[in-house]
This record gives structure tokens, C-alpha cells and sequence, in this order.
């Protein structure tokens, strides 16, 4: 759990995180490359994936993720502008031609040593061995290479999630960086999965604690820029609302 404080407001208090630039316009970048691999794969090309974007926003117009923002003409433009930057970028990376999708925002769920786990992965595919492969979209910036491994553990949950549902463990798992661009792989394997257990456990057996104890401490670090709760967090100032 990177911060107890941020799961209490999350998971317990059920406070709805302030709307953001950056991650609407991910949400928004995200849909658009979900309608482009819905199209037969002889047209998903650049072109095409420049108007799924078009069609994402206008489906935006009608959500909160995009309305709250109150965005002045000027800021709309410049957030389009950046998405339509970042569908470029994706075109470096790979030929969407080429890949074989089974599924586009997979929910997956399963018990997991008496725990619930869920999971949305972006695309799941199938490599030219019939093999599972699991790949998740990220709009911001890489990770430095002495973080990789903890930007790996969403990835490689789904990949325990596969073997939980489908009785597969994929063949890698990969985190597409589009502002980059790069793409971060790695192979899971059953001793991988096997840490991802042990840390999911933790992570229970933490929040269990916390909720006994009614003790849910902010847990500052770098990440904080990124968080919505700031001005719920004491360790921001801000002021912490009754449990």
C-alpha cells in the first residue's frame, strides 16, 4: 500500500478524486486506442486513430473526467494538442496492424489465497505462438531504471489474474510509455507470480491493521504531486476529515 491515508479517502471513505489534466487526458488517449483496435486491422492506421481521438473526446464531452476540469478554450486546445501528440508517439512503437487483440479493457477477477482481486488490463493479445500477452497504455513519463521493477507489479497482477482465470501464464507483460516513447518488458514467471502473491497478502494483511486501528498514516513521497487528496492530507497542510 504506497499510502494508507490515500486508500482510507479511495477504498474506505469513498471520496471521488478530483478530476485532472493528465489523467483525463489519459483516459481520453486510452479510449481512443480502444475504438482503433476494435476497427478490422486493415484500417487501423494513423489516420483513423487520429479521429478515434476526435470521437473519444466528444464522448468526453459528456463525462465529469473532462467537464469538471472547466477547461478555457485555450487549455482544451492545448490538451488536444497533446493527445493527438501521443497517438503519433504510439505509432513508433509498433504497427497496430500486426497485433492479434481477444480483448480490450479485460475485466478479470479471482480469489486469490481467500482475497477478491480485480484487475482492467488494456489489451490482451495473442503473439504469433498463440501465447497470451499482456500490455497496459501509460500517457506520462517513464519510469528511471532503478524503478522499473515497482512500475512492473500492475502488470504483472494482471498476469497473475491470467493464470488465475485462464490457467496461462502470458508470455510477457509490457508497459507501453507513449510520451516516450519506449516499451518496458518483462516475462513473468511462476516464481514472479508467486511474489506478486506474497505482496498482494501484505497489502491485506496492512490494510486489515489499519482498519483495526483505525490508523491510516500519510505516507509522503514523490508520488504526492500526483495525488488528488491533498487538501485532505496533514501531510500537505491539508485537513483530515473524520473516519
Amino acid at each position: 500500500m504506497t499510502c494508507p491515508l490515500a486508500f482510507r479517502f479511495s477504498y474506505i471513505d469513498r471520496i471521488p478524486s478530483p478530476a485532472s489534466i493528465a489523467a483525463t487526458k489519459g483516459s481520453i488517449v486510452h479510449r481512443a486506442l480502444e475504438l482503433l483496435f476494435n476497427r478490422p486491422s486493415t484500417q487501423r492506421t494513423i489516420q483513423n486513430c487520429h479521429l478515434d481521438l476526435v470521437s473519444a473526446f466528444s464522448q468526453y464531452e459528456q463525462i465529469s473526467d473532462l467537464v469538471d476540469l472547466n477547461l478555457d478554450e485555450l487549455q482544451r486546445k492545448e490538451l488536444e494538442v497533446q493527445a493527438h501528440d501521443l497517438i503519433d508517439k504510439y505509432f513508433e512503437i509498433e504497427d497496430p496492424k500486426e497485433i492479434k487483440p481477444i480483448g480490450l479493457e479485460v475485466k478479470l477477477q479471482a480469489q486469490v489465497d481467500g482475497t477478491t482481486v480485480r484487475g482492467v488490463i488494456d489489451r490482451l493479445e495473442l503473439d504469433k505462438a498463440g501465447e497470451l500477452i499482456v500490455t497496459d497504455y501509460k500517457t506520462g513519463s517513464p519510469p528511471r531504471n532503478n524503478s522499473e521493477s515497482s512500475k512492473l507489479n500492475g502488470v504483472n497482477l494482471y498476469a497473475l489474474l491470467c493464470q488465475e482465470v485462464f490457467g496461462r501464464i502470458p508470455a510477457k507483460v509490457q508497459l507501453i510509455y507513449l510520451a516516450k516513447p519506449i516499451t518496458i518488458i518483462a516475462v513473468p514467471t511462476s516464481s514472479t507470480l508467486r511474489g506478486v502473491k506474497q505482496r498482494n497478502n501484505a497489502i491485506v494483511q496492512a490494510v486489515k491493521t489499519a482498519c483495526t486501528k483505525g490508523e491510516f498514516q500519510p505516507n509522503p513521497s514523490a508520488l504526492c504531486s500526483w495525488c488528488g487528496y491533498q487538501k485532505l492530507c496533514p501531510a500537505k497542510g491539508g485537513t483530515l476529515p473524520v473516519a
